[in-house]
């Protein structure tokens, strides 16, 4: 499947969407953007500890100012060695 995002506003849009999961929307967020994504990963469970709220909040950010500079590395999930 061939998906075209245009601009942040469509790429919003589609990571707001129910059928696509965290994974799928962050690595359409990554190409999108042309960042690379850090993201935490529990190690027990493998289960990366993203949620699909932090990308649309960032994208939020991205659209609201017309300043924004691309980084080329963003951060995302709660680094579990917080709560030890």
């Amino acid at each position: 499947m061939t998906i075209k995002i245009n601009n942040h506003i469509e790429l919003l849009e589609f990571i707001k969407r129910d059928d696509i999961n965290k994974h799928d929307a962050l690595t359409i967020f990554e190409k999108a953007l042309k960042v690379i994504c850090i993201v935490f990963t529990d190690a027990i469970t493998k289960e990366v500890l993203i949620e699909k709220s932090e990308m649309i909040k960032e994208l939020e950010n991205i659209i609201a100012n017309p300043d924004y500079e691309p980084k080329p590395i963003i951060f995302f999930g709660k680094n579990p060695l917080d709560e030890i």
